[in-house]
């Protein structure tokens, strides 16, 4: 018979509330505490700690790394609380190495005192090494979907004012100039430059500064200039490229080398917004509709109508009105499922998403259709747009998929199991649990 354990679900995103219903559903007690950052004050903390005090958890699931990167001494003290009580941590790594690279992890976690009791779960199993190599516990568990979506009704106004023949969603890059009619070398030269001038002001920051001359000293712009001068969207050359920068950065200055590892993660999010950027571009004459902000039109000045955010009512909607919906996958994961086409297809849409290692365990082939590079990307578009019934047969087969093996009931009953078997947990027994680091199951795969 399965146990039933008190669970702490703590997070600064309302959105992971869609883990709480299927823990429930499970048999288990949770409790959803939300950090909004930018309402965190002493108030917060004496709140938190009540609630430590009137219920005994089993364990604490953090979605992500709760960063809290502009509250480091919130975000340690909630730490201290957690290893006061006695509350080990499952933290589930939704966002890849630009968390693992953030301040959180490096100084707080695996260099502070707070590593004993957290249980890392990686969604790309290509992170899992970044921990285990380190001697922390790690293991493997996919992006699901909230079940709820099959329930969703679109409305015939919003039916009718969503469909369209290709559609992407997401936020605009951030923190950019209008880039205009700018061509593809323009961009590549604003992007390089913007990643440096936000480099230069985080190392300027740190408790031991690394002031800008230092930086522009470095041989960190050249170096730089390869990885986003690169035309393919090859991971490895990329990787081999960011391997040569780690290693020159490291022997050039110390300090900028302790900046640079806390900061490296974001070169993986900006490299994948250029790319991401040049890939939409050239989808403009498939009769592309970009959402998720109007600040896409300074990049993509071809885009006709308006690029605003969507509800979550109209997400849901776009993804099934469309007849195509375009997904592209960050950098960050290099072999793991994004999100995007498992929703699209539980919305009863046809995706189209970029080939990832995992993406054949959690489909078949006739169940997704999955490009490799630009040019097969625009070819498989254009092709399934002249092709109805072959879209509709391989979205049913897909969205059934995904109902049946990958929704967050699915992914919360590995996750309990992983936590149970981590810290041998009896839902009959409540004690604080102190772990040496040499005790700890290492590596656990999720099965």
């Amino acid at each position: 018979m399965a146990q039933e354990f008190e669970i702490l679900v703590l997070s600064e995103d309302v959105w992971f509330r869609r883990v709480v219903k299927p823990l429930q559903q499970l048999g288990h007690k949770v409790h959803f505490f939300f950090l909004n950052s930018e309402h965190l004050s002493s108030e917060t903390l004496e709140a938190f700690e009540t609630l430590l005090q009137k219920t005994k958890f089993h364990f604490c699931l953090i979605q992500s790394i709760y960063g809290l990167e502009t509250h480091r001494d919130f975000g340690n003290r909630v730490d201290e609380l957690l290893d006061q009580y006695g509350i080990p941590k499952v933290a589930w790594f939704l966002d890849g190495p630009r968390q693992t690279g953030s301040f959180s992890v490096q100084r707080r976690w695996l260099k502070g005192p707070y590593w004993k009791n957290i249980l890392f779960l990686c969604v790309d199993r290509g992170h899992i090494e970044f921990f285990t190599s380190r001697g922390l516990p790690a293991g493997h568990l996919p992006i699901g979907i909230d079940p709820d979506i099959q329930k969703f009704v679109p409305t015939k106004d919003l039916i009718a004012t969503l469909t369209g023949s290709l559609s992407f969603v997401g936020r605009p890059p951030f923190g950019l100039p209008t880039m205009g009619s700018g061509d593809e070398s323009d961009l590549r030269k604003e992007f390089l430059s913007q990643f440096l001038r936000q480099f230069e002001q985080f190392a300027s920051e740190l408790p031991y500064a690394v002031p800008t001359e230092a930086v522009k000293a470095s041989r960190l712009e050249d170096l730089l200039s390869a990885v986003f001068n690169n035309r393919s969207f090859n991971s490895k050359h990329y990787d081999e490229t960011k391997t040569q920068l780690n290693e020159t950065i490291e022997k050039t200055n110390p300090n900028l080398f302790e900046a640079w590892i806390c900061f490296s993660g974001t070169l993986d999010y900006a490299y994948s917004y250029l790319q991401m950027v040049i890939h939409l571009r050239d989808l403009v004459d498939c009769g592309l509709r970009v959402y998720g902000g109007e600040n896409w039109k300074n990049f993509i000045p071809d885009l006709s109508g308006s690029c605003r955010r969507l509800t979550q009512d109209e997400l849901y909607t776009l993804f099934r009105s469309s007849k195509i919906s375009f997904c592209f996958t960050k950098l960050g994961f290099r072999g793991a499922v994004h999100e995007r086409p498992l929703l699209s297809l539980a919305c009863g849409g046809f995706p189209i998403t970029d080939l990832r290692e995992e993406l054949y365990e959690f489909f078949e082939r006739d169940e997704i259709v999955a490009y490799r590079n630009l040019e097969e990307c625009k070819e498989l578009t254009r092709y399934y747009l002249r092709h109805e019934s072959e879209r509709e047969r391989i979205t049913l087969k897909g969205q059934k998929k995904v109902f049946s093996r990958h929704t967050f009931f699915h992914r919360m009953a590995i996750l309990v199991a992983l936590a149970e078997k981590q810290w041998n947990l009896d839902s009959t027994k409540i004690y604080p649990i102190h772990h040496d680091r040499t005790s700890l199951n290492l590596g656990a795969k999720s099965p």
